[in-house]
């Protein structure tokens, strides 16, 4: 801000700290330990998978949504009471654990480390994990040869084989003591939590390694997690990098869509992988202040397509967050097709006329087919794919009505009609008469800050420029008809 010196530099002084006064960098804002990155929030999904192989697909096809929904949902712009340059907790979290030695950062030659290793434990993932998206790794990636060798051996396959042998490369940060005994062919929750061992220890016994806690230490954007044994639970993946939300509706949002969405990849077989390099690209874009609506993405253009190209340049170019949410050369139709103000009956809502005021087929979106078109420009948006899913689904009008309304609240922050979380506070304090265009936020900002929120989450307040008009949810706690149908059909084989 204007007040804000040009190299701004951290005092600690009166804090009894003189030493790190002096080697404080500049423009920099110093968390006071580790635990400040950590608590950081964010919203988190788990999705369950049919089988290991779409397990693979989920994670790999949700992977370059990552950066996008990091930006969408942006969140983080305040740190230890200054106001920071970035809307995104992730390179905070990233750098608060980031334990790598001077020889593991490249900095010095390896000596006492065996890895040279390119990220924090906290960072964007490394790899694809399904043979559609190998191609498309093309940074190289560190991994224990020794760990990589015995899971070849037990015939595990190339790309699971180097995503494993590759979250192998860090030294161990902990253990829960109630975990330190365990039956490796009973339990793998030892594959939770990761105890400290020599490397010459590791080498020995291939199931031993899952004696220590390895997923939970390393902190990606998404995460595999194979099944437990003794357990109904199948292979599932995490997805990672949304920031949670002032209100209940707009994280119920995010959730449904990131839903949806999975839904969408799977029945219509999307393809939206880009090079890994790209990904890394897009997450730094995604931190930086306004992103969403300043920043350009890249996203591969012609997501239907299962033409196969040596040149996977051509299948990927720069969208804006509002093109790859709501579609590029849009229509009326494209973006505006549902009347938030409008949930019709159950009466009225039949499966036909939800088409109809859709203006989707089964095929296509707004008029569009489903096929992005690389040369005339056309991307169909995320949004309007998910709407010409759902208009072959047997929804009921309410949550028919509650999915539109979540709908068009991602619609709405992607084209900048709504101000995303991190904008919306940094205006409530910049424009705080308290203020002094020094980055600071005093105790009395902070105050007003958190006293308006409770007021927003209480609905004693409504912010129209954050969350628009229309934030209730039309979906009740009985179990809608349609649903009861469902399950009670499936129950009896019809």
């Amino acid at each position: 801000d204007e007040s804000v010196p040009l190299l701004f530099k951290e005092d600690f002084t009166s804090k009894g700290d003189d030493r790190s006064s002096k080697v404080a960098k500049d423009n920099c804002i110093y968390m006071d330990a580790m635990g400040f990155g950590m608590g950081c929030c964010c919203l988190q999904l788990t999705f369950q998978a049919c089988n290991i192989e779409e397990a693979r697909t989920l994670y790999d096809q949700l992977t370059p949504l990552c950066p996008i929904m990091l930006a969408l949902t942006a969140a983080s712009p305040f740190y230890r009471g200054y106001i920071s340059d970035v809307d995104c907790r992730w390179n905070v979290i990233s750098s608060s654990v980031d334990c790598r030695t001077q020889e593991e950062r490249g900095l010095k030659p390896l000596k006492e480390n065996q890895f040279k290793i390119s990220k924090s434990r906290y960072d964007s993932i490394d790899s694809y994990l399904s043979r559609q998206g190998e191609k498309y790794n093309d940074v190289s990636l560190t991994y224990d040869d020794e760990i990589y060798k015995q899971l070849l051996d037990n015939g595990i396959d190339h790309l699971l084989a180097q995503h494993i042998a590759h979250l192998f490369i860090r030294d161990s940060v902990s253990l829960f003591s109630e975990k330190v005994h365990q039956n490796d062919l009973e339990d793998t929750d030892h594959f939770e939590v990761l105890w400290c061992q020599s490397p010459e220890d590791r080498i020995k016994n291939l199931r031993s390694h899952f004696k220590y806690n390895i997923q939970s230490t390393n902190w990606q954007t998404m995460r595999f997690k194979p099944p437990p044994p003794n357990s109904s639970i199948g292979w599932r993946v995490e997805f990672r990098p949304c920031e949670v939300q002032i209100t209940d509706f707009e994280n119920a949002a995010i959730v449904c869509f990131t839903v949806l969405l999975t839904r969408v990849i799977l029945s219509y077989k999307l393809n939206l992988l880009i090079p890994i390099s790209k990904v890394d690209q897009n997450m730094i874009r995604a931190q930086k202040r306004n992103a969403v609506k300043i920043e350009k993405f890249w996203f591969r253009h012609d997501i239907t397509s299962d033409i196969k190209s040596d040149n996977t340049q051509s299948e990927y170019t720069e969208f804006t967050i509002n093109e790859i949410i709501n579609g590029k050369a849009s229509t009326d139709a494209m973006t505006s097709s549902f009347d938030e103000n409008f949930c019709p009956s159950s009466q009225t809502l039949s499966l036909g006329n939800r088409k109809k005021s859709l203006g989707a087929r089964s095929d296509e979106c707004g008029g569009w087919s489903i096929n992005s078109n690389r040369n005339n420009g056309i991307f169909p948006g995320l949004v309007p794919l998910v709407n010409s899913y759902l208009a072959n689904m047997n929804v009921d009008a309410d949550t028919h009505c509650t999915i539109q309304r979540y709908l068009k609240l991602i619609q709405k922050r992607a084209s900048g009609e709504l101000l995303t979380t991190a904008a919306w506070l940094r205006k409530e304090v910049t424009s705080h008469p308290e203020y002094k265009h020094d980055a600071v936020i005093t105790q009395r900002i902070n105050y007003d800050l958190l006293r308006k929120i409770h007021g927003i989450v209480s609905n004693d307040i409504s912010c129209p420029e954050l969350l628009g008009q229309c934030v209730s949810s039309k979906t009740t706690d009985t179990i809608p008809a349609a649903v009861a149908k469902a399950e009670k059909c499936s129950a009896t084989n019809c």
